[in-house]
């Protein structure tokens, strides 16, 4: 249950536009409206990509989420079939960057094989996992 003397404090100081103003000093307008409504609303979860946001948010005691973190659950849960391709296309989309090892590591993180594990698979003779040699 939210404190209500802590509550009250929060509604004043964004209706008074200072929570919000002093985290324009560090963010863009959205990143600090979405912060300042996580705060207000007592969210559980906030998704924010931007690096700099994300370190505002934690300072502010929020739980966040990014794009690839939900590539991740979703893959995990089944609702799509590869993280490494939802990552690619991603990158492929958007202005984010994803460098190559990032995109493995949200597929490690999936549950995915790595690209050698794939490659190894199809060579023949004893690279292959499980080969007699």
């Amino acid at each position: 249950m939210k404190d209500p003397v802590a509550t009250a404090a929060l509604d004043s100081a964004r209706h008074d536009g200072w929570l919000t103003n002093s985290l324009l000093e560090e963010i863009d307008p959205g990143e600090a409206e979405t912060i300042a409504l996580a705060l207000e609303i007592g969210a559980e979860l906030v998704m924010i990509d931007d690096r700099v946001a994300r370190e505002s948010g934690k300072r502010h005691g929020l739980r966040l989420a990014g794009t690839m973190s939900m590539v991740i659950w979703a893959k995990r849960q089944g609702i799509i079939p590869s993280a490494r391709d939802a990552a690619l296309l991603v990158r492929q989309r958007t202005r984010f960057f994803l460098s190559d090892d990032f995109i493995e590591e949200i597929a490690h993180e999936a549950g995915e094989p790595g690209l050698l594990d794939e490659i190894k698979k199809l060579m023949p003779g004893p690279h292959r996992e499980g080969a007699d040699g």
